[in-house]
């Protein structure tokens, strides 16, 4: 669709939006759902730094149905069901969401479900769903202050930008549907503390952050399977490895594969180690570059069929290592010590929250890292971030051997553990 085609959808969507608000549903004066709608579109770390605050609405109101609208991400096919938050679940790829009839479809569905709640997660775009969430009493969500991209404009510039801006990022849907907003600023608050703040809004008294840990209840079975794959190596650390690629990931945020062998390398030159490979589809070409620069033992367990088994495999390591990944989030709500490499991305927002003396963070300092932040504008006079620096640094300048020297401080402490 083209953008002209998009922007007139957009303003009968509009339309329908304001047609549908005088009669819009009541918000109650106490809350006793009996069912609950949550839309939040994610991937696999998004996800885990959710489930605290799914946890607290279930411990709530633990009668209630909740049913999750996201895409066919593993995370959620596998994750969701296995830790019994969700009751039902509603699948639809965004692609699908850009269509007129679907989007007719999933408004009558979330009026015919009569939802007493919904939550609206802050990745998810709220123009799919408005016309069916006006018909829920309570609609709580995320909302981000527009912020000019250079100061000193005249007025009508600086309001045109931001009515430009809020109109590209679904944030004037936002205001228009949701009652109970949690409104976000770039104070580096972590994505688990912006996620119970949902929660909040609902009246749930909830854990500070760094103590709501999520449950990762793992079945016995993938355990099972995860032993016999990935037995132990008396005298040698086994260190799990997420390398990534770029063709699966939305910005530049990955150390280079054969970094990680050159790295590696260094390590395993003074202490006894094993690396475990971790990963998905597409993912191959990294596999190969850091088989090709690293000599020791590589056990492969990339494109593992499921999610639960790729998690029972990671607890098995004695460490994980990985740039800004999910699978390293997997491994922080797991236990499991943890080495991660930061580049763009804020790491206040997304790293390491509990046990932080086990989860060591390696970056370069720069003048414009972090570049990938809350609200931090993508287009506008003088603005230079991930899109367009042209030379990313912060992870190209990055030395394999201050990544090593991180990797074995930390497997000397585990090595020392194990003495104990």
């Amino acid at each position: 669709m083209t953008k002209l085609g998009e922007g007139v959808l957009a303003l009968l969507e509009y339309a329908a939006m304001l047609a549908a608000w005088p009669g819009r549903a009541r918000e109650p004066e106490r809350l006793s759902p009996e069912r609950i709608l949550v839309i939040a579109y994610s991937r696999i770390g998004d996800l885990i730094f959710l489930l605290p605050a799914l946890e607290a609405v279930r411990n709530e109101w633990p009668r209630a149905k909740i049913t999750f609208v996201a895409n066919r991400y593993p995370s959620h096919l596998e994750l969701l069901p296995a830790f019994g938050l969700v009751d039902e679940l509603w699948l639809y790829e965004l692609e699908e969401l850009e269509r007129w009839r679907t989007r007719r479809r999933v408004a009558a569905r979330i009026r015919a479900g009569s939802f007493d709640v919904a939550i609206v997660g802050q990745a998810s775009k709220p123009r799919a769903f408005a016309a069916g969430l006006l018909s829920v009493p309570v609609r709580v969500g995320h909302c981000v202050r527009v912020e000019p991209a250079a100061a000193g404009w005249p007025a009508p510039r600086l309001w045109l930008w931001r009515l430009r801006r809020a109109f590209g990022r679904q944030e004037l849907e936002r205001r228009l549907v949701l009652n109970r907003k949690v409104w976000l600023a770039g104070d580096g608050a972590h994505a688990v503390e912006r996620n119970l703040a949902l929660a909040r809004a609902l009246g749930i008294e909830t854990k500070p952050a760094a103590q709501a840990k999520p449950r990762l209840a793992l079945p016995e079975e993938a355990r099972v399977k995860a032993r016999a794959r990935l037995a132990e190596a008396p005298g040698r650390l086994t260190l799990g490895l997420h390398l990534g690629s770029a063709a699966t990931t939305g910005y530049a945020k990955l150390w280079p594969a054969e970094r990680w062998a050159e790295a590696l390398e260094i390590v395993r030159a003074g202490t006894p180690v094993r690396v475990a490979l971790f990963g998905g589809p597409g993912e191959e070409d990294s596999v190969a570059a850091f088989r090709r620069g690293f000599g020791g033992e590589v056990l492969d367990f990339v494109a593992t069929p499921r999610l639960l088994e790729t998690f029972a495999l990671i607890e098995r390591c004695d460490l994980f290592l990985s740039s800004d990944t999910g699978l390293s989030k997997a491994a922080m709500a797991l236990g499991v010590p943890t080495v991660a490499v930061w580049g763009p991305v804020e790491r206040s927002g997304y790293g390491k929250i509990w046990d932080p003396e086990r989860h060591l963070e390696v970056y370069r300092e720069m003048p414009c890292a972090p570049c990938v932040r809350f609200g931090l504008p993508l287009e506008g006079p003088g603005v230079i971030n991930y899109t367009n620096c042209g030379h990313h640094d912060c992870l190209a300048r990055l030395e394999p051997g201050t990544v090593a020297e991180a990797v074995g401080r930390a497997a000397q402490i585990e090595l020392s553990r194990e003495k104990r």
